[in-house]
């Protein structure tokens, strides 16, 4: 009984609509017809393989400049706290989290518009990868960090650039991994600031 619904589901993929229609609860399909999948395949004239390669692109380009800029605009915070811009940036991202998207759409479409980036992939991508979320995930991180690791990478004579992508990024591995799955789920289900 619950599974019939699977399997009519199954059964129906390879029947045309007239034949559905006729005998809707029919166990097993007349022949077997791929013409339903090959009219799926495009919507509205364009093939659905676009659609799921702009999504693709789109979300992978979107986490991977959102999991770079987060990580550095973090550190930094956390290693300049004394910097009156890394606080108001700090509140600009407590701000974000508080609003829903629904609040920014006219605002951001504003600024997108100004600056030339509607319609295109540039304006979508740089709106998805700065997520609030992820920046407190890496800010948090980075101040369990203890400083003595960092006083003693100083004392070495190591740059802060050494410091960063030498010692503070191959601890925070765990957290690049669960701020891009993270960033990569809430990128994919994004709909309106596309449609935007």
């Amino acid at each position: 009984l619950f599974l019939y619904p699977y399997w009519w589901m199954l059964v129906s993929a390879f029947r045309s609509t007239q034949a559905i229609l006729s005998s809707p609860l029919r166990p097993w399909p007349e022949s077997i017809n791929l013409d339903v999948l090959r009219e799926i395949a495009s919507v509205g004239g364009s093939p659905l393989a676009r659609f799921v390669v702009n999504s693709l692109l789109i979300t992978t380009a979107s986490t991977v400049v959102g999991i770079v800029v987060t990580a550095l605009g973090a550190y930094a915070l956390v290693r300049r706290p004394d910097l009156w811009v890394f606080r108001v940036l700090r509140a600009g991202f407590l701000v974000t989290i508080m609003y829903p998207y629904m609040l920014l759409v006219i605002p951001v479409y504003i600024v997108m518009y100004k600056i030339g980036l509607l319609g295109g992939y540039a304006g979508i991508i740089l709106f998805l990868a700065l997520g609030p979320i992820q920046f407190f995930l890496f800010e948090q991180f980075f101040r369990a960090i203890p400083r003595s690791v960092i006083e003693a990478a100083l004392i070495d004579g190591a740059t802060e650039r050494q410091i960063l992508f030498g010692i503070v990024m191959p601890l925070a591995m765990p957290v690049v991994a669960t701020a891009a799955v993270i960033t990569f789920l809430l990128n994919w289900a994004q709909w309106l600031p596309v449609l935007v």
